[in-house]
């Protein structure tokens, strides 16, 4: 059109365009493209209202689904589909359900609904409302689970707490409403358990670090060497001092 430069204007009777020479530019605010690639290695593969920022979101991928979004900063991530999915930061993965969130690095969401997996190397595998907020923690499944400090498992069940303290590493392995708040700390199961101490343990229901190897916070002993066998001569001594004793009673 007369005044207009280097554009090109697809009216809505038009049924084909044919453009000839190099298209630039780098795809920024482009949404649902599919079967297409964008710059640096970004594509979006099918779906509907999908969303990649082209601002250092280098080599990332959505496979389909509705209204996933990988944010600017995420370079290297993928959302597999779903709906209402989310990643930021880098080197995340979403693998499908809905209104799932991965923004740690290195995180995962595989599925379910409504799971954040919110620190480095977290894990959210399923369920609902589940959340792995600190690094290196996992929550395989479940339903409203949190995983809080480093090193921190809870593996299903429902509304249970693995925190660790200072040091991390607790572990609740299911069950309803239960807490593994100590560094170490393990709650295997049952209902209402609370392990609050360094290396305590908590079973059954309603239990409170019923077994403790630990309450005032010092580390359990361990020894700085295996146990040393007995040597010889002392085993076959005991070994038949008890034989005789055997063969005494024996003709009583």
């Amino acid at each position: 059109m007369a005044g207009e430069n280097n554009i090109i204007r697809l009216g809505s009777n038009q049924t084909s365009a044919y453009i000839a020479g190099v298209i630039y530019g780098n795809g920024a605010g482009l949404t649902n493209l599919p079967k297409i690639g964008l710059s640096n290695g970004v594509a979006i593969g099918a779906g509907s209202g999908n969303s990649i920022s082209t601002s250092n979101s280098d080599d990332s991928f959505i496979g389909g689904g509705y209204h996933n979004t990988i944010y600017p900063n995420t370079p290297n991530s993928v959302i597999s589909g779903g709906t209402g999915n989310a990643a930021s930061g880098g080197d995340e993965t979403v693998g499908g359900g809905d209104s799932n969130v991965a923004s740690g690095s290195e995180s995962t969401v595989s599925g379910g609904s409504s799971n954040s997996a919110i620190n480095d190397d977290s894990t959210v595998s399923g369920g609902s409302n589940n959340s792995a907020s600190g690094a290196f923690t996992t929550v395989a499944g479940g339903s409203n689970n949190t995983a809080e400090d480093a090193n921190s498992t809870v593996a299903g069940g429902a509304h249970n707490t693995a925190s660790g303290g200072s040091l991390g590493g607790a572990t609740v392995g299911g069950g309803d409403f239960n807490q593994a708040t100590g560094s170490y700390a393990t709650v295997p199961g049952g209902y209402e358990n609370y392990a609050s101490g360094a290396y305590s343990f908590a079973v059954g229901q309603q239990a409170q670090r019923c077994i403790k190897a630990s309450l005032s916070g010092r580390t359990p002993a361990i020894p700085s060497s295996p146990p040393q066998a007995p040597t010889n001569s002392s085993f076959a001594l005991k070994v038949a001092l008890a034989s005789t004793r055997i063969i005494r009673k024996a003709r009583r």
